[in-house]
């Protein structure tokens, strides 16, 4: 991927409207799934009193996860964004268990401390010269080993160890990712510059794939930082 610099340089406000448009529906979509989660677990945890409900909502949350990256380009940017905000919601639904696992001032703690990671790597992603899609392979592969290692090791080994050297190794793919993904914003401005319709879709979907990059470095750094309420 070569950066064409003179199509954001040269619309310097656009870009920067994009990008305002872009962390807004991110700050939203984690809004919702933090309001979700924390306010709505007694009776969302409901869903989880039989393996029905947990399928289900697992299903709803990868099929709209695939329904979104596959069909952006031909849905219209009201799909979108109801897709984005149901994505949000239902992460939300699933996410529902945090708070009755973990004190409230781990949970603020993780969050914090999740949002400066994000925000510095994002700085990175956006300031730096080098052009990062070389990595991106990388990254993919990285994310592949954790869930297969995750797997592996929940099954079979059972060791806390490793779990900890995966949530470490996590923690870093996802950093990664963060600046990666934030530096493709400017292909998704440059492909949509001259459309407002797929300008609106293509900030969507940076809001999702940084939207994703936030919830799982939040899950991972949730997993060192947090205290669980029995403890």
């Amino acid at each position: 991927m070569r950066i064409n610099e003179n199509v954001y340089e040269d619309n310097t406000d656009s870009f920067s409207r994009f990008l305002a448009s872009t962390y807004l529906h991110l700050f939203l979509g984690l809004l919702l799934t933090g309001a979700v989660a924390y306010f709505g677990y007694g009776l969302l945890m409901s869903l989880y009193a039989s393996f029905m409900g947990m399928f289900i909502v697992m299903a709803l949350q990868l099929g709209l996860c695939f329904y979104f990256s596959s069909r952006l380009m031909t849905m219209s940017k009201t799909t979108a964004m109801f897709c984005f905000y149901m994505y949000s919601f239902i992460t939300g639904v699933t996410l529902s268990y945090v708070p009755l696992l973990y004190d409230g001032a781990s949970l603020a703690l993780a969050v914090l401390i999740t949002a400066a990671v994000f925000g510095s790597m994002a700085v990175i992603g956006y300031t730096t010269n080098t052009d990062l899609s070389k990595f991106g392979s990388y990254f993919v592969v990285g994310l592949f080993a954790i869930i297969i290692a995750t797997v592996i090791n929940g099954l079979f080994i059972h060791s806390a160890g490793i779990d900890m050297l995966i949530t470490y190794g996590a923690i870093i793919v996802f950093l990664g990712l963060v600046a990666y993904d934030m530096q493709k914003l400017r292909t998704f401005y440059a492909s949509s510059i001259y459309d407002d319709e797929m300008s609106t879709k293509m900030a969507l979907f940076g809001a999702f794939e940084l939207y994703l990059d936030f919830i799982n470095l939040f899950i991972y750094i949730l997993r060192i930082f947090g205290r669980r309420n029995n403890d």
